[in-house]
């Protein structure tokens, strides 16, 4: 069952329902109301003739002329439905009913205070309220009954049942054709987001929607509009990650299968034997490294990240001294400042190898016998940022903001050496944002380049709290969100 029905079918049998309800109860309590009231009139008239009839018995030599006497209310009661009975025992002395004489439901018990009973009987298609009294009179019991019709009720309450069932029946099909109309309006967007992911799922091409108002589903439909943005992106950087990757791969395998075929197809001497050996090695080593360097981006995910705390300082130098060896081959020398105790909370090994790539970086873009800066900052002990600064070519500023998409060739522009693979800067972007970290570039063409690795140390000093235990920090290190947060 579709949603549209669900709320439909839920909407209309609620409101059906309590439309029914409501109604049969006034009509029910209507007509209860109304036999209270007629009781109690019936009661009353029936006390008012009771004192008549009693006062006519105790007149003396009156007895015979009772059918005249009551003659007289006969009209004026049988206009309003009611009857009058006088029992002597249980014979029936007079009876302006005439359609059931029954016989007297009580007995007179000698020293017995006066009644007046109440109880409705069915005689045929009708119901009738009987209220009954009795007095003693001349060693005899009388016993006055009257008798109203309640038929003029009950098929008032028959007509307004009637009206109530089709009034439901209007009310029923009025309540259906609103209620179509609003739950097909209501999800009507909820259809259009429907077939537009289906679209999607079938030919992956990315849509955008209409956005109505300002209620729950409009948000949605605009939440669907940045996500199909967000896949479109993806999508389209996806694309030219895989024409770059194979365009990268490409070079060093035309270059290996033809120098093996070189090598196999021709006599070489020596020495041109060991450069196209050289040149597979080196053309090889190139494909491995591509090859780790992709590896290694995949691999960044919040589940795969080992967070511990870290000691800055220890870290840096580690990183330092993994490319040192680098950057003697160019007399290059590192100046560095960073203070002791300086903490983080971070995966070591793709922190120092973010480190690493732009130790790296900065090694291509200086000159012989260049200085790269290295210096690191805290806030309370926590570690704010890292700074690396080199004083090379330097980077061009309309490019300054795409260095860091995978596969950019203006990683190159930043390498004298050349052999980068446009990926390094790729990787530390990763690593800072699953680690909740910000990277910035400055440079200066021809004067310098700083890239600045900021981190939440606010949010490291928090880890740090004494209310904070093992175990907490353990569970709260780290759910990736899009606001940057540790929770």
């Amino acid at each position: 069952m579709k949603l549209w029905q669900k709320i439909f079918l839920g909407a209309f049998i609620a409101s059906v329902a309590i439309f029914f309800f409501c109604g049969f109860y006034i009509v029910v309590t209507g007509l209860h109301f109304t036999l209270e009231g007629e009781m109690k009139r019936t009661e009353y008239y029936q006390s008012v003739y009771a004192r008549k009839i009693k006062s006519f018995f105790r007149e003396p030599d009156v007895q015979s002329g009772l059918s005249g006497f009551m003659d007289g209310f006969r009209e004026e009661l049988a206009g309003e439905g009611r009857y009058l009975q006088v029992w002597e025992g249980e014979e029936l002395r007079y009876d302006s009913f005439e359609k059931f004489p029954p016989a007297p439901r009580y007995t007179f018990v000698e020293g017995q205070a006066a009644y007046t009973p109440t109880y409705m009987k069915d005689i045929g298609d009708s119901r009738y309220l009987y209220v009954e009294s009795e007095f003693p009179c001349d060693n005899a019991m009388y016993k006055v009954v009257m008798i109203k019709d309640l038929s003029d009720i009950y098929k008032s309450c028959d007509m307004q049942l009637n009206i109530f069932f089709a009034l439901c029946l209007i009310q029923a099909f009025i309540t259906a054709m609103i209620m179509f109309l609003i739950t097909k309006r209501i999800t009507s967007p909820i259809e259009r987001l429907n077939e537009a992911a289906k679209l999607m799922a079938q030919e992956s091409i990315p849509l955008k929607l209409a956005v109505e108002g300002e209620d729950e589903i409009s948000e949605l439909s605009h939440n669907f509009n940045l996500m199909s943005e967000a896949i479109n992106r993806n999508i389209d950087d996806y694309k030219q990650i895989v024409g770059n990757l194979t365009h990268e791969i490409k070079t060093p395998l035309t270059s290996i299968i033809g120098y093996a075929e070189l090598l196999k197809n021709h006599e070489c001497d020596r020495e041109l034997q060991e450069q196209a050996l050289d040149y597979i090695l080196e053309e090889g080593k190139r494909l491995n490294s591509i090859t780790r360097k992709m590896i290694k981006l995949s691999r960044i995910q919040p589940g795969l990240l080992n967070i511990e705390r870290q000691d800055v300082k220890k870290m840096l130098e580690t990183s330092l001294m993994a490319v040192r060896m680098k950057a003697g081959q160019k007399q290059i020398h590192f100046t560095s400042d960073i203070p002791e105790g300086i903490f983080c909370y971070g995966d070591r090994e793709f922190l120092i190898t973010m480190m690493e790539n732009v130790l790296d970086n900065a090694i291509k873009a200086s000159h012989e016998g260049g200085v790269i800066e290295v210096r690191a900052a805290g806030e309370g002990g926590a570690l704010a940022y890292i700074q690396v600064t080199d004083h090379g070519i330097g980077i061009p500023a309309d490019i300054l903001d795409k260095i860091d998409q995978p596969f950019f060739k203006g990683d190159k522009a930043h390498s004298q050496g050349g052999d980068g693979f446009g990926m390094g800067l790729a990787i530390c972007k990763s690593v800072m944002l699953h680690h909740h970290g910000s990277l910035k570039y400055e440079s200066v063409v021809g004067a310098y380049t700083t890239v600045t690795m900021r981190f939440p140390a606010a949010d490291y000093l928090r880890l740090e709290s004494p209310e904070q235990t093992d175990q907490v920090k353990k569970d709260s290190l780290w759910v990736y969100e899009a606001s940057n947060i540790i929770r």
